[in-house]
């Protein structure tokens, strides 16, 4: 809770006034400690999100070389530490050749949003490339939930004249937003709607929302399915050898 408190007050002061576009040292400030103190054990994910191009001064010739720096030589140290890119453009007025080249050098993800809805799912699909969560499937309106799972969060993606969001348990109980308690957390969203449930009936859950091939329900369980990573981007046809293994408690 304390750590919410704090990135809360810290996204507050989050701004876009700036007159630049200075990608260089946004990466460079962000990948620092990793450079300077490498773990090959350590997964690093740098997002990377932007609605322009490479434009650090008026002057052509610098904005030129700051992107010639980028592609030439901090891209290659990336890509040898282990540092996985992924990139976001927000509009098609972006360096998309730029931001493709990232991503793809460091089999990282790349997209391009148009709205604010895109782009909510698209930090989706980034947190689950970096993330790997764990989640239960979602089979039309309703999804199995067993003993061996203490907590999960539902995240239901909606449009604006859809009904409110309700919940069903195992047991015929319905829940909404106005339920919420210490161990039911609901927030609601533009466009989607979070909802924590704490020690979940074991049994048949139901939700009222339309199927939509973004809706998660992510969980937090002993009992794992632990999996061959697979790559961000590969070629049609090619042929993927995957190992998975079921763990229980590590």
């Amino acid at each position: 809770s304390e750590w919410k408190k704090s990135a809360s007050k810290s996204a507050n002061k989050i701004h876009s006034r700036g007159q630049f576009t200075d990608i260089e040292a946004a990466i460079s400030q962000s990948t620092r400690t990793w450079l300077s103190d490498p773990d090959s054990d350590r997964a690093m994910h740098l997002i990377l999100l932007t609605d322009g191009v490479v434009d650090v001064a008026k002057d052509s010739v610098t904005n030129a070389e700051s992107r010639d720096r980028i592609l030439n030589s901090m891209l290659a140290q990336l890509a040898q530490s282990g540092v996985k890119i992924h990139t976001v453009a927000l509009s098609k007025n972006a360096d998309s050749e730029l931001l493709t080249t990232l991503a793809e050098t460091t089999t990282g993800w790349s997209e391009q949003v148009d709205d604010a809805a895109s782009l909510q799912r698209a930090f989706l699909h980034m947190f689950e490339q970096a993330a790997s969560p764990d989640s239960l499937p979602l089979n039309g309106k309703q999804f199995e939930v067993d003993s061996s799972i203490s907590e999960m969060t539902l995240l239901i993606f909606h449009s604006p004249s859809d009904e409110p969001l309700q919940l069903t348990s195992p047991t015929g109980d319905v829940f909404d937003a106005g339920h919420a308690n210490g161990e039911l957390q609901w927030r609601v969203e533009n466009g989607y709607e979070l909802v924590t449930v704490t020690a979940p009936k074991v049994g048949t859950w139901q939700i009222n929302a339309d199927p939509d091939p973004d809706n998660r329900v992510l969980i937090i369980t002993d009992v794992k399915l632990a999996v061959t990573p697979l790559p961000s981007n590969f070629v049609v046809n090619d042929s993927l050898t995957i190992n998975a293994r079921l763990t229980e408690r590590g």
